[in-house]
């Protein structure tokens, strides 16, 4: 198959959290600028089922393929308490002869490989087909300019950070609450943080960064990661902010429309919307406060709820955007960004991963936003709205941004095509690696082309506990 426009490579690590930022990334590049993206998906035994049935109710269209890996045998690397952030840097490490082998086979070869935070060890594979290496960053850049600065700290401060009394502080940048940091940065002597250094020194080694977030959302911070003399001197590669990019959701089963008729009964601005991500769930004890909660607040709400978890460890999304009730990774850096720097949303007075969070508290943050102490809050995040659709539309600064990447591409690419006479872009290397591409692993591929379908997505309010 011959392609007009750059093939995009990119690789997503397991979870789905990882694989549906890449996606929605891929149908951006798509509708914008006709280019054709093949996903490479690292599995385990356990994430393979979740991923396809997801991959296959969005009905991607064929011009995007999705590629699974077969999933490596990490056994002699984990135990039955490794850490998730491990098992996922494993993986992604114990993955890379298998991507090397599956780039080795396409053709036409990709032009650009893109991969998400945790991809960075793929780097080398990229090097090797001498195609340029992206990195797509789907959170904030607050997260971004922690990440890079990580390596710095772990050679200033000594000691746990959590013991410090005062904030980290990054240059020109917001200080972060110590009780904000990310999971794997609460115990250094655990793997993860390891795993955390090992990425923030690595993430500049990219050509480029592409990230989530719009200029007029964190200027702040970006406006550090650009200009700092520090971070520059850390991170001198570019920094192109290209949201909001989230993923479309579709109206494609009877429990949806059901979804959609009830909302249409109801006032706008009148409905509580509760999601717990992709994937995650909250203990037994807070779904039972939550629950409570919601129904103490006499407010209209639709929730989506799943089996409790045996503990805390969810993606709570009580707003009418991104959203986080702040349990696990970077998601209380997030929840600070929302409520703190844009004032569209509010927190709880304890950190949920310290306490259960009371139904009366509930009631009261859910009543707060909803009524009329909340008009400031809503009307806030009616200008957040605006703002991020400006950003991706004709002449906004995301798009602009976006659109000067993907010409640097298309130069990019017409260079390579040009010069596949003389064995550029990545021939050796393709005569190097294909040997290792057998048969057996050949039927493990499962390479899925699926169309596109849209669905609208119904937004109440903003609330952020």
């Amino acid at each position: 198959m011959e392609f007009q426009n750059p093939h995009v490579a990119l690789f997503a690590s397991p979870g789905m959290g990882h694989l549906i930022p890449l996606v929605a990334f891929s149908k951006r590049l798509l509708s914008l600028f006709g280019f054709h993206s093949t996903i490479f998906v690292a599995t385990t035994t356990t994430t393979t089922t979740d991923q396809t049935q997801f991959l296959d109710s969005l009905h991607l269209p064929s011009t995007i393929r999705i590629v699974y890996l077969p999933p490596p045998n990490i056994t002699a690397f984990v135990t039955a308490h490794t850490a998730v952030v491990t098992r996922i840097h494993i993986t992604v490490r114990e993955s890379i002869p298998a991507l090397r082998a599956a780039l080795a086979v396409m053709s036409p070869q990709p032009s650009i490989f893109v991969v998400e935070m945790f991809g960075t060890r793929t780097f080398t594979v990229a090097e090797e087909l001498r195609i340029p290496k992206y990195v797509y960053i789907p959170t904030t850049a607050a997260f971004l300019a922690l990440m890079v600065y990580v390596p710095t700290l772990h050679k200033e401060i000594k000691g746990e950070y959590v013991d410090m009394q005062e904030p980290i502080r990054i240059p020109s940048c917001k200080p972060i609450r110590v009780e904000d940091l990310i999971d794997s940065m609460m115990d250094r002597k655990k793997e993860p943080y390891d795993y955390c250094v090992h990425m923030g020194s690595t993430l500049p080694q990219a050509d480029a960064i592409l990230i989530n977030t719009w200029e007029d959302l964190e200027p702040i911070t970006l406006r550090a990661l650009r200009e700092d003399p520090i971070l520059r001197e850390i991170m001198p590669i570019q920094i192109y902010p290209v949201g909001p990019i989230i993923m479309e959701s579709s109206s494609c089963d009877q429990s949806h429309a059901e979804c959609m008729t009830w909302l249409d009964q109801h006032p706008v601005e009148s409905v509580i919307y509760v999601s717990f991500g992709s994937g995650g769930t909250l203990s037994e004890e807070q779904l039972t406060e939550l629950a409570w909660g919601l129904e103490l607040s006499q407010k209209r709400f639709l929730w989506v709820v799943r089996p409790p978890a045996g503990k805390d460890g969810s993606f709570f999304n009580l707003r009418g955007g991104d959203g986080a009730w702040p349990l696990f990774a970077e998601q209380r850096m997030n929840a600070a960004v929302v409520a703190e720097d844009v004032g569209a949303g509010v927190r709880t007075e304890e950190l949920p991963t310290k306490k259960v969070v009371g139904r009366e508290e509930i009631e009261k943050l859910v009543r707060l936003v909803m009524e009329k102490e909340g008009e400031e809050m809503r009307r806030r995040m009616k200008e957040v709205k605006k703002s991020g659709l400006r950003a991706i539309g004709e002449g906004g600064s995301s798009r602009d941004w976006l659109s000067y990447v993907a010409q640097q591409w298309k130069i990019g690419y017409a260079k390579i095509r040009q010069g596949m006479g003389e064995g550029l872009n990545g021939l050796t290397f393709y005569l190097q690696s294909a040997f290792l591409f057998s048969l057996s692993f050949f039927k493990s591929l499962r390479i899925i082309a699926v169309k596109r379908l849209h669905r609208q997505q119904a937004i109440a309010v903003a609330v952020e506990l």
